[in-house]
């Protein structure tokens, strides 16, 4: 990702809004059950989005007036449909090309059958929607997530990273050379 910053800086610089990637970490779930509202949440502020919590999707319906109604005001808390509504947008309108999911292994931990399968065509949605490669980092345990679709399997290009130790000089160059081959 430290590739594609530099090869987009001159864009960045430009555009001030220009995110060409997002890193976020995937929370373990606490109940058993992946938060998606969590994890959109989640990505909003690693886009830097203002005022998360006030997204609302409004009806294209106009009333009998000819106008949109819009919701009554006060206190809200956006549902995850709003939340995901804003996330499609914003990283569009950042021109996000990679949105990288470190830990991603949580998503699945507590995750059973077609909850999994749940898991995977949301972020094929999300991918398809914001026009933004899905990179996955965690454990051995996101392999299994490549058995529950055909077009997951196509689509996905595993990279095995060894273990290394930072301190040796010779491994701290091959770690980079991996990185830039991504």
């Amino acid at each position: 990702l430290g590739h594609l910053a530099a090869k987009e800086a001159e864009e960045m610089g430009r555009n001030p809004g220009y995110m060409p990637y997002v890193w976020v970490e995937t929370a373990a779930p606490t109940s058993g059950n992946f938060n998606w509202r969590d994890d959109h949440r989640r990505c909003l502020e690693a886009l830097r989005e203002p005022l998360i919590d006030r997204k609302r999707i409004y009806s294209r319906t106009p009333s009998p007036s000819g106008r949109v109604v819009m919701p009554a005001r006060g206190p809200h808390h956006a549902t995850e449909d709003e939340l995901r509504s804003a996330l499609e947008k914003v990283a569009q309108n950042r021109g996000v090309k990679v949105i990288a999911r470190d830990e991603a292994q949580h998503a699945t931990a507590a995750s059973f059958g077609w909850r999994r399968l749940e898991y995977v065509d949301v972020l094929k949605s999300l991918s398809s929607l914001t026009k933004a490669l899905t990179l996955l980092v965690g454990t051995y345990d996101l392999m299994e997530l490549v058995d529950l679709s055909p077009q997951l399997f196509r689509r996905t290009r595993p990279i095995h990273f060894h273990r290394y130790r930072w301190e040796e000089p010779q491994e701290r160059r091959e770690f980079a050379q991996v990185l830039r081959y991504c």
